[in-house]
């Protein structure tokens, strides 16, 4: 019985692991996650706050990415890309990251 208790009472060991380690994982982390969310028309256009008609027709006159990927005759595209798109664009002056 008291082999039980003892068991009981033993704390197991604390792991010891070093900030950097913790922040290089976090980041890459959020690289791989980023890279592959995909984002639609509609996605797009709630990111840089017009219509999903305008985003459309960004595609259709050039001023859109190629899409990153077409599933079923849909285009989506990676949300870096769409990000780094986002503040190339010539109409984003002025506008700010809510958040």
């Amino acid at each position: 019985m008291s082999q039980k208790i003892n068991n009981r009472m033993r704390r197991p060991r604390p792991v010891v692991v070093r900030t950097k380690v913790l922040i290089d994982i976090a980041v890459a982390w959020r690289c791989f996650m980023a890279d592959r969310t995909l984002w639609s028309y509609a996605d797009i256009a709630a990111h840089i706050r017009v219509q999903v008609d305008t985003v459309r027709s960004y595609r259709k006159h050039g001023h859109l990415p190629d899409p990153d990927v077409v599933e079923r005759g849909k285009p989506f595209w990676y949300a870096d890309t769409i990000r780094s798109w986002s503040a190339r664009r010539p109409s984003n002056r002025g506008r700010r990251e809510s958040g």
